[in-house]
């Protein structure tokens, strides 16, 4: 991925993920936009990410026909949003 430049979108759960991102980045004297796919609504781990240099994250909103109302998960994003 990295000798393509191209960018990539891994789930969180990815182990020892962020580490061997930036270390194949260091070796490539590169630096290649790294978003995470469904990361969880939550301010602590979206922060932990900032952090450790990812470029975006896509929030999974979980919601359902028998769940939360949409409009309701939606201010609960904003409020995680607002912590950051």
């Amino acid at each position: 991925m990295i000798a393509l430049d191209a960018q990539w979108m891994p789930v969180p759960e990815a182990p020892g993920l962020l580490g061997r991102w930036r270390r194949s980045c260091e070796r490539a004297g590169r630096q290649v936009p790294l978003t995470i796919g469904a990361a969880p609504a939550d301010a602590a781990v979206l922060a932990g990410f900032r952090d450790a240099g990812v470029h975006r994250c896509v929030v999974w909103l979980d919601h359902d026909a028998d769940g939360p109302d949409p409009e309701e998960a939606l201010d609960r994003l904003v409020r995680v949003r607002d912590r950051l």
